[in-house]
C-alpha cells in the first residue's frame, strides 16, 4: 500500500480486525437501529423477530449501539448499549418487561 491510499478500517482483511458485531433481535418485533464506532462509519439494521445481522469492523472499536422497537400501536426506544470503546462483538436487543427494552452484551 502506498502512502497516498488509505486503508479501510472497517476492513476484514486487516491484520488484528475485531470480530464482527452481531446484534440479535430476541423480541417478537421488529427492531431497527445503529451501530456506532470510535472514528468509524456507522453502520443501520432492521431486524424482523429473531433474525441478526453481522458488520464486518475490522480496527473500530464500538462506542454505541441504538434500538427502536416497533410494537403494534408505537414505536419504543430500546435502552441503548454504550462504551468509551469495546471490543465486544455479540449484543441482543431484550425485552426486561413488558414494553421496556434495551440492547445488552450477550456473553
Amino acid at each position: 500500500m502506498s502512502t497516498h491510499e488509505v486503508q479501510d478500517l472497517k476492513s476484514e482483511e486487516i491484520d488484528g480486525a475485531y470480530p464482527k458485531a452481531c446484534v440479535v433481535n430476541t423480541t417478537r418485533y421488529r427492531v431497527h437501529g445503529e451501530i456506532k464506532y470510535a472514528a468509524c462509519s456507522t453502520d443501520h439494521f432492521n431486524l424482523r423477530a429473531g433474525a441478526q445481522e453481522s458488520f464486518a469492523r475490522g480496527l473500530c472499536l464500538l462506542t454505541r449501539i441504538n434500538a427502536v422497537v416497533q410494537l403494534e400501536d408505537r414505536d419504543v426506544q430500546a435502552k441503548p448499549y454504550t462504551s468509551t470503546g469495546t471490543s465486544y462483538s455479540q449484543f441482543a436487543v431484550i425485552e426486561v418487561a413488558p414494553g421496556v427494552f434495551e440492547v445488552t452484551r450477550r456473553t
